[in-house]
């Protein structure tokens, strides 16, 4: 029971007596599911594509094949230009610069 308290105390964040006594009960459960639906609105939120967000716009390439693509981005006050991203996210800069990027259906 100590070693289930303590991984519901570092996964939850319940205090290890508390997280011993309703591991069996309906508190943990509506823990966990507190910190999985915090963690998984906020994977959600970044998708697919152009996204920004406080800080910074992104370009989110997802792929399972590891291929490069030319993303078109648009900015305020500097011209347009082409760039080549691969999988994953890529840092496009702030987004009171960054307008938009987008996929220009060619690989590089």
């Amino acid at each position: 029971m100590a070693i289930a308290a303590g991984i519901a105390t570092s996964i939850v964040g319940v205090p290890s007596s508390a997280a011993a006594s309703a591991l069996d009960g309906s508190a943990a459960t509506a823990a966990a599911a507190d910190v999985s639906a915090k963690t998984s609105g906020r994977l959600t939120a970044v998708r697919c594509g152009f996204y920004e967000d406080r800080y910074t716009a992104w370009y989110n390439h997802c792929t399972s094949d590891g291929s490069r693509i030319k993303i078109r981005v648009v900015r305020n006050y500097w011209p347009d230009n082409t760039i080549c991203v691969g999988p994953g996210h890529t840092d496009l800069g702030s987004p009171g610069v960054v307008v938009n990027a987008w996929y220009t259906g060619k690989l590089c």
